[in-house]
């Protein structure tokens, strides 16, 4: 019975492996040792070179593994046989003894002679080694590995690739070696960080080398190297989850705190480059952020608001039900915390902060469901189409809902029915979420009962039931009801009259072809190409995977008949779908085909690839310039503060439809017409609805006399300087020529107030009457 055993994997070894320096390690190690010699499928004379070294020796033995499972498997095998010959220390080596068998000897006597160690490894970095002979790119790419190593361990590791570890037979060293390795070729991280995870386990000590050269024919190539380094991130969370089973809290602390400061940081990344777009002073915000954030602030200064009398004209009238009012609140908070008086600053800040918020939702969302490389995900979900940045950082009445969204299909997934509840109820404060809730909950349903068999009803009845009494003690009940039924019928119903191009609302608009191409393309291949994984597989998904591609591919037809809107929640829903359905296809080891190596860790970067082609149209359709169809934040308060000193407080404002939100955050001292959806202005007055359609389609001959009629005494209009649409291009002429009306000018006198808008004052009543 030996004490000291070392394992030698060997594949296709037989012009590498040297008799005589297998001979030497073994003297070297002394008479207690002995070398076990495991071929791992080679397909040449190996297996006949090994069974030769171990006829010149009783203390060599070998073993043969039928198929090529990789270097770990390998010697994962090789381990737990010599555990079972009753070996007190055991270690490996590579093949070709780039560490030559006197310091494969050092690294052992480095263990027995520290005995609080339960590890030993070669480190060819430290200020004591020399003689070190290595490729330059391998060594920086070893100290790429090396960092990035140190951080899944939670400890400064210089070299964690050296091909000679030793190990102390202990109860954390058994454990380690149950369960398969995740990496081909950084199961050495692996093995130290296993032991490492249990409670009092023994530390590692590093064993500078004094010899070590590089040898021809190495298996590990760049690639390789690559993939290891990606499959760090699986391991780090490995690790992570070992560490909690064990109830190691100092591991768990050092876990929280890495999470926190290292594993979150593309996050930061992003936030910090998300904020540079929207910090830049000619980046124009989404007209939504600011009617959010201004009813937000004026809950702050004004308290409690049971009506909303400056949107007289622009949803349901003064009686307006705030469905929004939980996002309403946090915006005011977070209005109040944030040190900066300039309103455009804490407008800009506010909306970072939800966009973080956001990514942190998904990010979490996808560490419950163990989604390896989460981070990576929520990255490229944010950046997963031409319109998912700008829905990031535009602040929207779905923005709180969106943050939410992860944590409705985790409820609904996890079949947590008090969970289910809660947030249904939570979620009636926030948005309309009824209309895109009723469709999550029925795929999770068909989703169980196709792929699982199982009938599941109780979790979805609870959403709604929270839903249900949500909105029944909400403090807008019974009208929060009816605009439930409105926010539904506006989707599905509109004016006949409205032509293609007339002004409408764009998140109502139906999208054309290429639009639908850019917001559904980069999620639908991917989604495709899984399906096609499953057939050719012949294997079918389970209720989870089956329910995420029924809501891909059912909310992927709802913008055909729903809008832009739908467009949008599509793309924040896949966001949460996709890694889902892809996470048990990458643990299945699917290879890229010629190579060996498994796709699991390059998966980011296909996906990342896919997105960016999708994004492409983001960068070219999206550019930020001042142009009459966006506003800058600085513009609108220019002409806010312009329409202060001409008119009196609670006068009436016909604006364009989505200029409205700027002008109502930057004054609150009027009424407005109109505003984001115009639909709903048209369901609660068709006769103002067609006066303010007529007008911004060129339809009203003399809007002096008209529009003081329709909306109470109006007496200041605005409209772009250059026209959007035909029907713009017909009023601006007919405002041109229009009497009682007083073109109002800055002082530079060119007409145009803050460089977008005309501004007219009704001074007269004209005798002509509507066309």
């Amino acid at each position: 019975m030996s004490k000291i055993s070392l394992v030698i994997p060997c594949h296709n070894e037989q012009d590498r492996l040297s008799e005589q320096k297998t001979l030497q390690t073994l003297k070297e190690l002394g008479d207690e040792a002995e070398i076990l010699l495991v071929d791992d499928g080679s397909t040449d004379a190996t297996v006949r070179l090994i069974k030769k070294i171990a006829s010149r020796s009783p203390s060599v033995r070998t073993l043969i593994l039928e198929r090529n499972g990789g270097k770990a498997e390998a010697v994962r095998a090789g381990m737990l046989n010599c555990l079972e010959h009753g070996a007190e220390i055991v270690g490996f080596c590579d093949a070709d003894f780039a560490t030559p068998p006197e310091e494969v000897a050092r690294v052992c006597k480095g263990l027995t002679e520290n005995t609080d160690a339960g590890a030993a490894t070669g480190s060819r970095n430290l200020p004591q080694s020399e003689n070190i002979s290595r490729n330059g790119m391998r060594r920086f790419l070893s100290g790429v590995f090396s960092i990035i190593a140190s951080f899944a361990l939670k400890k400064r590791i210089s070299d964690s690739q050296c091909g000679a570890k030793f190990f102390r037979k202990t109860p954390a060293f058994t454990k380690a070696l149950e369960e398969p390795f995740l990496s081909r070729w950084g199961f050495d991280v692996e093995i130290i960080g296993r032991i490492e995870t249990e409670k009092d386990a023994p530390g590692v000590v590093e064993v500078p080398l004094k010899s070590w050269s590089e040898k021809d024919g190495s298996r590990l190539s760049p690639l390789s190297m690559l993939a290891t380094l990606v499959e760090m991130y699986e391991i780090n969370g490995d690790l992570k989850e070992r560490r909690e089973k064990a109830g190691n809290r100092k591991g768990f602390l050092l876990e929280t705190l890495f999470t926190i400061f290292v594993r979150m940081a593309p996050l930061y990344i992003l936030t910090f480059i998300l904020a540079k777009i929207l910090f830049w002073e000619r980046y124009w915000i989404n007209p939504d952020a600011y009617y959010h954030m201004g009813v937000g602030i004026a809950y702050m200064e004004n308290g409690w608001l049971w009506d909303f009398p400056w949107l007289k004209y622009t949803v349901l009238g003064e009686s307006f039900p705030n469905v929004y009012f939980l996002q309403h609140l946090l915006l005011g908070i977070i209005n109040l915390l944030i040190p900066f008086q300039d309103p455009t600053v804490v407008l800009k800040t506010t909306i970072m902060i939800m966009a973080f918020l956001q990514m942190l939702s998904f990010y979490l969302f996808l560490r419950k469901w163990k989604v390896s490389n989460a981070v990576i995900w929520t990255v490229l979900g944010i950046t997963v189409s031409s319109n998912m940045i700008w829905h990031t950082i535009a602040l929207k009445g779905i923005t709180l809902f969106s943050i939410m969204l992860p944590w409705i299909v985790d409820a609904l997934w996890s079949n947590n029915v008090r969970r289910a509840f809660f947030i249904g109820w939570l979620s009636s404060y926030v948005y309309v979420g009824f209309i895109i809730m009723a469709p999550l909950a029925a795929c999770r349903f068909l989703g169980q009962l196709i792929f699982d068999g199982k009938l599941k009803i109780k979790t979805p009845l609870m959403l709604f039931l929270g839903v249900i009494v949500g909105i029944g003690l909400s403090p807008f009940f019974p009208d929060h009801l009816f605009h439930i039924a409105r926010e539904i019928k506006t989707v599905f119903e509109r004016p006949g009259f409205i032509k293609p191009g007339d002004f409408f609302g764009s998140e109502w608009q139906i999208p054309n072809r290429l639009q639908l191409q850019y917001f559904l393309g980069g999620i639908l291949l991917p989604a495709i190409a899984a399906t096609v994984f499953y057939m050719r597989r012949k294997s079918s998904p389970n209720g989870v995977i089956g329910a995420a591609f029924m809501v891909i591919f059912v909310f992927a037809l709802l913008p055909f008949k729903g809008g832009m809107k739908f467009a949008q929640i599509f793309i924040v829903l896949s966001t949460t779908m996709l890694p889902l359905i892809y996470e048990p296809i990458l643990r299945a080891g699917v290879k890229i085909r010629g190579t060996g190596i498994k796709l699991k860790p390059f998966a980011p970067i296909v996906f990342a690839f896919i997105f960016l082609v999708y994004s492409l149209p983001f960068v070219k359709g999206r550019q930020i310039k001042n142009e009459p169809r966006a506003p800058l934040p600085s513009s609108y308060a220019k002409v806010a503060e312009m329409t202060k000193t001409l008119t009196d407080k609670n006068k009436v404002i016909i604006a364009p439809w989505d200029d409205f939100p700027g002008l109502f955050y930057f004054n609150k001292n009027n009424y407005y017409v109109s505003g984001m959806n115009n639909l709903f202005l048209y369901h609660n007055d068709p006769q103002r609805f067609t006066g303010y359609y007529k007008l911004f389609n060129g339809g009203i001959q003399n809007p002096a006399k008209i529009i003081p009629l329709l909306f109470d005494g109006a007496d200041l209009l605005l409209v772009r300087d250059i026209p959007r649409t035909d029907g713009e291009v017909k009023m601006n002429k007919i405002l041109e020529k229009a009497k009682g009306l007083k073109r109002i000018t800055e002082p530079d006198g060119n007409g145009v107030v803050a460089g977008f808008w005309r501004v007219y004052q009704i001074v007269g009543e004209p005798e002509n009457a509507i066309r």
